[in-house]
């Protein structure tokens, strides 16, 4: 088998099932969230790099603009994750399960 078919038969999120045994439903917030902000700080060094290597070239004010605001916008999620991590972990180590209208909360 090869080409999407292949893709299709060991990608994760097709079926739930694998996706859980490769843990991806049983992360913590705190984890995915640390790894959202190492994602948005390689995003960041990427666009970076990028628009480092094409100010050498003749950038017309749209390309220049584009590239700018692609960063903003990279900057403002990597900020956003930091924040939320942040706010997490000031909460700390609190549970609130709900079950057929029965509410436990738990502060450990």
């Amino acid at each position: 088998m090869s080409g999407w078919k292949a893709s299709l038969k060991i990608c994760p999120t097709r079926d739930p099932a694998s996706a859980n045994v490769l843990g991806m439903i049983t992360r913590s917030p705190k984890r995915l969230l640390a790894e959202r902000i190492v994602l948005t700080w390689l995003q960041i060094q990427l666009f970076e790099g990028v628009y480092a290597n094409s100010v050498f070239k003749s950038l017309t004010i749209a390309q220049d603009n584009y590239h700018q605001k692609r960063l903003d916008q990279t900057y403002r999620r990597h900020l956003s994750a930091i924040r939320t991590l942040a706010q997490i972990r000031k909460l700390g180590p609190a549970v609130q399960i709900n079950i057929a209208e029965k509410q436990i909360n738990t502060v450990n």
